[in-house]
């Protein structure tokens, strides 16, 4: 009885490892996706016919590489834009910080002759005058030079032009030239 118990109980397992075997082999089967074929017929009438869908190769993607060349080129164009010397960035950020700070004076201005100076406007002017005494008695030297180059240049400058003024009008120098000495007479 226990050997017939135990034979039935091997063939048990061994039809249930072959259902298991077989059902896992289906299962494992590569499913064929290629879409342009024809699906197999399987609850429509032998009667009834089964066209296939069109090419996916057929689509649009090929007629817009042209489109993509053209976009493509677009973004690098401006990519290209975008990108900026780095000595032009700070120069667009110094100019951006000037006009800020020209708005902030204009609107202390504004509110210094309307009379509602805030205690934050006061603090500011404040501080605007210590740093340009500070800056002026440090760079005493330097900014006389410069204010002295400056007119010495400028001099120059209005006396070149002068000069070329009056070689290209000879006639109306002369006649300027006359005018004066007769006002002075």
């Amino acid at each position: 009885m226990m050997q017939s118990y135990i034979l039935a109980r091997t063939v048990l397992l061994l039809c249930l490892l072959f259902e298991t075997n077989q059902v896992l082999s289906q299962t494992k089967k590569s499913k064929d996706l290629d879409l342009n074929k024809t699906p197999p017929p399987e609850d429509g009438l032998e009667e009834e016919v089964i066209r296939s869908l069109p090419s996916i190769e057929n689509t649009s993607t090929t007629a817009n590489t042209g489109k993509e060349a053209e976009v493509n080129q677009k973004r690098k164009k401006r990519k290209r834009k975008a990108e900026v010397d780095p000595n032009e960035k700070v120069e667009r950020k110094r100019a951006y910080a000037r006009e800020k700070s020209r708005e902030r004076r204009q609107g202390i201005r504004e509110r210094r002759l309307a009379g509602t100076l805030t205690e934050e406007d006061k603090r500011s002017i404040e501080l605007e005058k210590s740093t340009k005494k500070k800056y002026n008695q440090k760079n005493k030297e330097y900014i006389a030079r410069y204010y002295s180059d400056y007119r010495r240049s400028h001099l120059k400058e209005c006396a070149a032009k002068l000069r070329r003024w009056r070689s290209a009008n000879s006639k109306k120098a002369r006649e300027a030239c006359k005018s004066n000495q007769d006002g002075k007479q």
